[in-house]
């Protein structure tokens, strides 16, 4: 069922894949045990806001691989208020495949209002991908490729006449292009708020890091 090395393939529908996972501080550093997480391929051929050909996994990630091995991936963006208004949502393509360096993927300014407090906060993302290597690696016998790409996401909220917080979301993101599914990712969440005077607060946020131990691909 799996492509020879390098050639993309798409999953099918039913197709599963467990990892061990561990969860991280802001740092990136393990916390508490180790616990398996499943993903599995729900549906192929999907449209999705805007694109065709979309295929859709378990945890609420939206994908299409290309034929040049990248891989478009839908970015869920930073929220704003209420919670469900999302700014920096889109597709953004991670270059695995055309291995581009310093690739930016999204940047906008914004201006909001928070209608609890009625402040007028300023959101400014800037979204960026950079290649790193291409190595192989085996899984339960499979010697398959594995792309590795740098991802950074950053939103700094600025508060008139009170402060900023700036978050930032870094991903190493290892995709096979012979399982059509990603092996290894480390994402961290990271928001630390600076107010006027210049104090700043101590860093919040955290992440997970999973890695591919098994697989049933169709």
């Amino acid at each position: 069922m799996l492509s020879g090395n390098g050639v993309p393939y798409s999953p099918g529908v039913s197709s599963q894949y467990t990892y061990t996972a561990f969860n991280l501080d802001t740092a990136g550093r393990t916390v508490g045990t180790a616990f398996t997480v499943t993903d599995s391929i729900i549906a192929v051929g999907l449209t999705y806001q805007g694109q065709s050909n979309v295929t859709e996994v378990s945890d609420s990630t939206y994908f299409i691989p290309e034929s040049n091995g990248d891989v478009n991936i839908y970015a869920k963006g930073f929220s704003t208020y209420p919670d469900t208004l999302l700014f920096g949502s889109g597709w953004q393509t991670l270059p695995f495949g055309s291995q581009g360096k310093n690739i930016q993927l999204y940047s906008d300014n914004q201006t909001y209002t928070n209608d609890s407090l009625n402040e007028s906060i300023t959101l400014s993302i800037r979204d960026s991908a950079s290649f790193v290597e291409t190595t192989n690696t085996t899984i339960e016998g499979f010697t398959v490729q594995e792309s590795h790409v740098h991802v950074v996401e950053s939103a700094l909220y600025t508060v008139t006449g009170k402060g900023s917080t700036l978050v930032t979301v870094t991903v190493e993101i290892f995709f096979s292009p012979n399982l059509g599914t990603i092996i290894n990712q480390t994402r961290v969440k990271r928001a630390v708020s600076t107010a006027l005077s210049g104090k700043s607060t101590k860093a919040m946020g955290g992440g997970r890091q999973v890695n591919l131990v098994s697989f049933k691909a169709h």
